[in-house]
């Protein structure tokens, strides 16, 4: 009888299957995280233009005692409330409230940025 010794290379379609399963659980693990990453990229910049947004607005107050109320930055519109909190001011500091919204009809839900600073009375 003759024996045949095969020493076989490569692999087989099982091994191949199990392979390409594992790496679909890792990419759809990765494609999760990508898309997290953006979403908070996103609401990092819409935050970082609102607080912008509201400095500029708040000097152009200052100087100007009025303000554009709506803006339109990079396609997307924000507006700007700004408000002298007249209960609190002294005799030679008025207060200001400046807030920043994504919704016209400026809800509590809407603002993402609010910035408190002072005037010199006039």
């Amino acid at each position: 009888m003759i024996q045949r010794i095969h020493k076989e290379k490569g692999l087989t379609l099982i091994e191949i299957l199990v392979s390409i399963v594992i790496l679909g659980i890792i990419l759809t693990a990765m494609l999760g995280f990508f898309s997290q990453t953006v979403k908070y990229s996103s609401q990092n910049e819409n935050k970082i233009t609102s607080i912008n947004l509201a400095e500029k607005v708040l000097s152009q107050y200052k100087a100007s005692n009025s303000y554009t109320s709506e803006h339109n930055i990079n396609g997307k519109i924000y507006y700007v409330d700004v408000a002298e909190l007249t209960a609190h001011q002294t005799k030679d500091l008025i207060p200001l409230a400046v807030k920043v919204y994504t919704d016209p009809s400026l809800t509590p839900k809407s603002l993402t940025t609010e910035l408190y600073s002072y005037m010199e009375a006039k």
